[in-house]
């Protein structure tokens, strides 16, 4: 598994930048199910990649990885017999059982053996739920001549809620005050709360009323809650 570990490192990076430093950040957990490894790293103390990988004895590795405060899964398939164009864009067609097929435009990686594509928020959660039940995945390449392959799924619904835990711990590191900004994923989310908004001017007295009494100092208004983060993972759902 060490194998799959150092090839997602560079091609991880093509989709998002900052993904290559995090993925050779130390493995503080690592768990099997089935046919699939979970393994969470981080920077210092604080975890912030997950990966949750396959690989064969011939080489071939399928890889899911998430960052810390991203709003996507990014997907490494990979191979060392590969030397593919840096940068080539390239069909890829997957499933699972007898589902319908998901296409991909992935990504050649720098050194040439892994494609890159992402898994967005539109398609998250029917993936999930394959994921979690299927029995076996197939990825074709319409445009070359890879035959297809195919991965037992055995272990992945267990592997799964390892995997969105870990999420869970990546995403608050990446929401704690005092976190490093990340060129990557969705919009920057404010940490303070909102500036306090001025009281309305008070209208003219009603002629013959008593002017309405001025009310007692008190403790000031607690802060606005922070907006809730756009991604929040749960175990059972892997959805923004």
């Amino acid at each position: 598994m060490r194998a799959v570990r150092q090839g997602v490192a560079v091609a991880v990076a093509v989709a998002a930048s900052g993904l290559e430093a995090a993925a050779q950040d130390r493995v503080i957990r690592r768990e099997t199910s089935g046919a699939w490894q979970v393994e969470e790293s981080a920077r210092g103390s604080e975890p912030n990649l997950c990966m949750m990988s396959s690989s064969t004895p011939d080489g071939r590795s399928f890889a899911v990885t998430f960052l810390g405060g991203a709003n996507a899964l990014t997907v490494v398939v990979s191979s060392r017999g590969w030397r593919i164009p840096s940068g080539l864009r390239v069909p890829i067609r997957y499933w699972i059982d007898g589902n319908t097929p998901w296409n991909a435009q992935a990504q050649a990686s720098r050194d040439g053996q892994a494609l890159v594509f992402t898994i967005g928020r539109d398609t998250m959660a029917e993936w999930e739920r394959q994921w979690r039940l299927g029995a076996v995945m197939t990825i074709s390449f319409p445009q070359g001549n890879e035959a297809p392959w195919r991965f037992t799924l055995t272990g992945t619904n267990a592997a799964t809620s390892l995997f969105v835990a870990c999420m869970g711990r990546a995403n608050a590191t990446a929401r704690a005050p005092g976190a490093p900004s990340q060129p990557h994923g969705g919009p920057s989310q404010p940490f303070g709360a909102p500036a306090p908004q001025p009281a309305p001017p008070a209208g003219p007295p009603t002629k013959g009323a008593a002017p309405a009494p001025v009310p007692a100092p008190g403790p000031a208004p607690a802060p606005s809650p922070m907006p809730a983060p756009a991604f929040q993972p749960r175990a059972g759902e892997l959805r923004t």
